[in-house]
């Protein structure tokens, strides 16, 4: 997949202390709505694009290093990375080195190469899914956010939407009909941006159900105002009216724009083939210590400070940690080193191929009601996971036991 590294070195002049958060700066200006993450003291990863990779900016000493995965959003995401370098080459007093860019696009800018390289890419890569289709492989994904698994009646999933192999095989022959899945085609800013920055969003990041917070009801606020800019630009394209309708539903917004968004729906309601979302079913995530999870779709997910992945919704919350045995430990030693699952009631034994583990509820009287609460264990080899549980409705109990059962680490393979 087409994507962007640049080298440049710091003047002796600017404190490398100081160039992160330069490059926070200078990127909000770019795009008000990024977002920022510090997983190192030295690596900052700038989210810009729903349907992109993060930007990576490191430093190592004087060295600072800027790289993005450009091809999962389209050409006009990396003609937006360049110019962001742009910037940042003058805000730093750097000048940038490409050490990785296939289009040459960062020397040249030359835009229609980027694309013929991109399309070009793309088609190879259909040419490779049809290639391991035959062989019985299946699970096919298209640049979808690092550590996670959809599920879908496609042959390959893709930030905008699954594609059945009828569309690969076309996109194999010519790679011109892969464009619908380019969520920034182009340099401009127009509708076939706004409409791609909402249908990333609708694919990859709502729940499908009532906001539980801000963040939440901003997400949904700002879908709807990225179709309304879109259909504002271009009202002959093709849009996700049901899913845009059920957006304004969840928002509890009764409107004029509200209505006429509900009858658009239902005006093509004959014509929608598929619901934009595939967290309407459930998706697998990757956890710590590469122990992965089958969770419902509707559950949001964070890490906290202390590594321990933590996932709610209005109906239950989960809280999954991982650590390791000594060396050399087998599954029933790493199991036996560990104290007794707390709670009263029975427990359940879990297995899944070489995968052992355990189960056990109890119940807790809280805020005048009761909680059910689920501790387990789970372990393969040295390989330890463990996670706590918590619900109102009895019922939920079962889907903690589906969702615990579904673990699975590489090394079960």
């Amino acid at each position: 997949m087409i994507s962007l590294s640049l080298r440049a070195r710091l003047p002796e002049a600017i404190s490398p202390s100081d160039v992160l958060v330069a490059i926070e700066r200078v990127v909000l200006e770019a795009e008000p709505t990024a977002s920022f993450e510090r997983p190192e003291p030295s690596l900052l990863a700038c989210n810009t694009h729903p349907a992109a990779g993060a930007i990576e900016a490191s430093l190592a000493g004087r060295e600072l290093s800027l790289e993005a995965l450009t091809g999962s959003a389209g050409p006009g995401y990396h003609a937006f990375v360049c110019t962001l370098a742009d910037r940042l080459a003058g805000a730093l007093s750097i000048r940038w080195k490409a050490s990785l860019d296939p289009a040459l696009y960062f020397v040249h800018r030359d835009f229609a190469a980027l694309e013929r390289a991109m399309l070009a890419d793309l088609g190879a890569t259909a040419t490779q899914i049809l290639t391991l289709a035959k062989t019985g492989a299946s699970g096919f994904a298209l640049a979808l956010p690092a550590g996670l698994e959809v599920a879908h009646d496609g042959l390959v999933a893709t930030p905008l939407g699954p594609r059945d192999r009828a569309w690969v095989e076309r996109v194999a022959l010519d790679a011109e009909h892969g464009r619908d899945v380019l969520a920034w085609p182009s340099v401009a800013r127009d509708a076939r941006f706004h409409r791609g920055v909402a249908l990333a969003r609708l694919w990859l990041d709502v729940r499908w159900r009532k906001p539980m917070d801000d963040r939440e009801r901003a997400l949904l606020e700002s879908i709807v105002t990225s179709l309304e800019l879109a259909h504002g630009l271009d009202a002959t394209l093709e849009y996700p009216w049901g899913a845009w309708a059920e957006c304004f539903a969840l928002l509890g917004e009764e409107s004029l724009r509200a209505t006429r968004a509900q009858l658009k729906a239902d005006e093509a309601a004959e014509r929608a083939k598929v619901r934009p979302g595939y967290r309407r079913r459930p998706v697998r995530v990757t956890l710590s210590g590469g122990w992965s999870i089958t969770i419902p779709g509707e559950l949001a997910e964070r890490w906290d400070e202390r590594g321990t992945w933590m996932a709610n919704d209005p109906k239950r919350s989960v809280w999954i940690t991982s650590a390791e045995a000594p060396a050399g430990h087998d599954t029933e030693a790493t199991l036996a080193g560990l104290p007794a699952l707390e709670g009263q009631g029975d427990t359940l034994a879990m297995e899944r191929g070489p995968i052992r583990g355990a189960v056990r509820f109890e119940v807790k009287e809280e805020d005048g009601g009761r909680m059910h609460v689920a501790h387990a264990h789970a372990a393969l080899g040295s390989h330890l996971v463990v996670g706590t549980f918590l619900a109102r409705d009895e019922e939920e109990r079962e889907t903690f036991l589906e969702m615990w059962g579904s673990l699975d680490h590489p090394d079960a393979a």
